[in-house]
């Protein structure tokens, strides 16, 4: 069996992680395949970048914490498959990064209404993103 830990101290856990990112920080939507490590370098095609706003995520329930508002618009600034985003602090370390799909298709990320972009200027929706804390007792 696996370690435990109460949901108080999962919301408080996952609550931490914004006051550690920082405020505004980006999402940048590549192509291409995501590296194994949020050490490793970005890989594929920056389609577009979204700056979070400075309280961007909503208080914790269950261990998970969502983005506070949702849906963000996300404007490409190239054309290809979302495939990947990160997560970066404004000063863009990475501290976070998850597989994207369109609603409904399993992606820790997902976008509506397409992640395929066809056109500079294409606005999508990020309509999903949770950060949460497993151990669930």
């Amino acid at each position: 069996m696996a370690w435990q830990v109460s949901t108080s101290y999962r919301n408080a856990a996952a609550e931490l992680f914004e006051s550690h990112v920082g405020t505004s920080p980006t999402i940048t939507w590549f192509d291409g395949t995501m590296p194994a490590l949020l050490a490793t370098a970005d890989a594929g095609t920056v389609i577009a970048t979204t700056t979070l706003p400075s309280n961007w995520l909503a208080a914790a329930s269950s261990g998970s914490c969502a983005l506070a508002t949702t849906p963000v618009s996300v404007v490409s600034t190239a054309t290809g498959t979302i495939r990947y985003a990160r997560l970066k602090s404004s000063g863009g370390t990475v501290h976070g990064q998850g597989l994207v799909t369109a609603v409904g298709n399993g992606g820790d990320l997902t976008l509506s209404p397409t992640n395929v972009i066809s056109e500079i200027g294409q606005q999508v929706s990020l309509v999903t993103f949770n950060h949460g804390i497993g151990g669930a007792g």
